[in-house]
């Protein structure tokens, strides 16, 4: 039993330091995309009033 319990929680761990960095890239990226996405349509807004 103790051997189960031992692989089990070996399984957990790298799960969840695996899990927790690619949602934190993931995160990054789409804030980076959203951000120039903005600053692009701000140029094309402020090119097309001019």
């Amino acid at each position: 039993m103790s051997y189960s319990r031992d692989t089990s929680e070996a399984l957990k761990h790298p799960l969840e330091t695996v899990r927790r960095p690619y949602t934190t890239i993931v995160l990054a990226l789409m804030v980076g995309t959203s951000s120039i996405a903005v600053f692009d349509l701000y140029l094309f807004a402020s090119s097309a009033l001019h």
